[in-house]
């Protein structure tokens, strides 16, 4: 149909048009026999809204329908007097500006996750399609997790999966069969951009860019800030380049790629860790997916991850793991493998790499003096001596041991209360404090309106800083007996989530405050706080 000039697509790109010379423009959606028309969702239910009582389209497909709402499938069925749905239930949902509170208090599920409402309702033949054309056999046993183990690949068995320019301090991490590896770093609570792992991401990238083979790379991340970190590390580093892609997770369903980054900062855990979100970006690679994550990321995260996650995460720690540790020497990193042939820990000195961009000719030098050339005139990798990790732990100087949750009611009291904690604690911000914040900023009056208007104005501000992050609710951790739709119950959850790192809620409420001792967090008064 593309040969014979009859496939036609509305908005089309001049990048398109130079890529797809036969690909028609379309100005107006116009059902003809014998022709094929692709659109957007937007377009598309645009003129839903136009049709008759007799559907105009023979046949109309649905392609990525886990993001549409299910308004969108009412409207894919206006269109097309036979339908069919294609999607994944077990990838992401529309992305939608509704706080998610508001969604859960009005049960609007049903209407946001439509694929979900559309399988549940049972009135039309669903199929499960078991075989992946893009992962290699070993990652279609991780990702057959979220699928009840039921994917079967069929990719080329001979397909190349090591790299022998690929210095051995880089290959010994990956998996000569492909599919995700991991390696765990001690990463500081609360830092969405940790320098070392901007500094490994930056390493990978220059390192799968020194091979002959010009591989497609994605860099991905969960959150905006950490995507934009990478970007700033990796482009300045190693310039623009047309098969590196960064972006965060959310806006990449249906991307292939040779080889995945995926960065999971040690902050967050219910969002990264969401199932959705975690196999969308684990399921990318044809090759390999490198996870890179805190050292503790299974006892930490674990009442926070879906059972199907922490599933994955164990049995990857357990098979295809590598940590980076400070050594005992000084001024070098040590790795503690977990390899599959053995199953035995073994460790060994790794050389710190460093990028080098060269004019002409390049080459790698391994640690034995050996030296490959490259035919990439730009960028190379070269080994120059040893790194200590712990440096990046401290350079923004958080301690993660003082960490604090600021109640509602401080910041009515106490606007600039993020000022007055020291830079070294790291701090928590509730999402539903700012919601009630938001609330009161238009019920109270007088001095205490205005006290609303400057914390917030305050939070704004310093949401820029390192030791501030920002969390939502979990409300599965709070104790059954716990109303979880109460404002204190939320902040409580968040408390909760950082019960490890041994967190004071900051609040002047009583009842808070025997909550919060009955399930052994610290609190301690406003009053209080400021005498010391």
């Amino acid at each position: 149909m593309l040969e014979a000039g009859r496939v036609y697509k509305t908005k089309m790109s001049v990048d398109e048009a130079k890529e797809l010379p036969r690909l028609q423009n379309l100005k107006q959606i116009t059902p003809e026999k014998g022709k094929l028309i692709l659109a957007t969702f937007y377009i598309t239910s645009g003129e839903a809204n136009n049709v008759g009582p007799v559907p105009p389209f023979d046949i109309v497909i649905m392609d990525e329908a886990s993001q549409a709402l299910l308004a969108m499938f009412a409207a894919v069925k206006l269109l097309g007097k036979k339908t069919l749905f294609v999607g994944d239930p077990n990838q992401l949902s529309p992305v939608i500006s509704l706080n998610s509170d508001r969604i859960a208090r009005r049960n609007y599920h049903f209407y946001v996750d439509g694929i979900v409402s559309m399988n549940a309702l049972g009135s039309i033949p669903a199929y499960s399609l078991t075989t992946t054309y893009r992962l290699p056999e070993r990652a279609a046993t991780f990702t057959g997790i979220f699928y009840d183990n039921i994917l079967v690949s069929a990719q080329d068995k001979t397909k190349k999966f090591t790299f022998e320019e690929l210095p051995q301090e880089f290959g010994s991490i990956l998996n000569p069969q492909g599919g995700p590896s991991m390696i765990k770093m001690d990463l500081p609570l609360g830092d969405k951009k940790p320098q070392s792992v901007l500094t490994l991401s930056t390493l990978f990238v220059s390192a799968f860019l020194s091979l002959k083979e010009k591989l497609r790379i994605s860099v991905l991340s969960g959150y905006i800030e950490t995507t934009k970190a990478l970007q700033k590390s990796i482009f300045q580093t190693v310039g623009n380049h047309s098969n590196i892609l960064i972006d965060t997770v959310s806006r990449i369903q249906g991307l292939t790629t040779d080889v995945t980054i995926y960065v999971i900062p040690n902050t967050g855990y219910s969002f990264s860790l969401d199932k959705r979100l975690f196999n969308v970006a684990t399921s990318r690679a044809t090759r390999h997916t490198i996870i890179i994550c805190d050292t503790n990321i299974l006892s930490n995260g674990k009442a926070l991850m879906n059972y199907d996650v922490f599933q994955f995460l164990s049995k990857l720690n357990e098979t295809q793991s590598v940590r980076i540790l400070p050594s005992v020497k000084s001024n070098q990193i040590a790795l503690e493998n977990r390899m599959d042939e053995n199953n035995e820990l073994q460790q060994k000195d790794i050389v710190q790499t460093i990028v080098s961009v060269q004019q002409e000719e390049v080459s790698v030098s391994g640690k034995d003096g050996t030296v490959i050339k490259t035919d990439n005139p730009k960028i190379g990798v070269k080994v120059v001596g040893f790194v200590d990790l712990t440096k990046f732990k401290s350079k923004k100087g958080i301690r993660s041991e003082k960490t604090y949750i600021i109640d509602t009611n401080v910041f009515v009291e106490c606007p600039d209360i993020c000022n007055k904690i020291d830079k070294g604690c790291l701090i928590i911000l509730s999402a539903k404090v700012i919601d009630e914040l938001d609330k009161l900023k238009i019920t109270l009056e007088g001095s205490n309106k205005e006290n609303v208007n400057k914390a917030l104005s305050s939070i704004n501000k310093a949401l820029n800083r390192p030791n501030i992050s920002f969390e939502v609710a979990n409300t599965q951790l709070l104790p059954a007996d716990f109303n979880r739709r109460s404002p204190d119950n939320m902040i409580l959850s968040v408390a909760l989530k950082y019960k490890d790192s041994k967190p004071t809620l900051l609040t002047s409420d009583n009842g808070l405050q025997i909550k919060c001792k009955g399930l052994g967090i610290k609190t301690i008064s406003l009053k209080d706080f400021l005498r010391r």
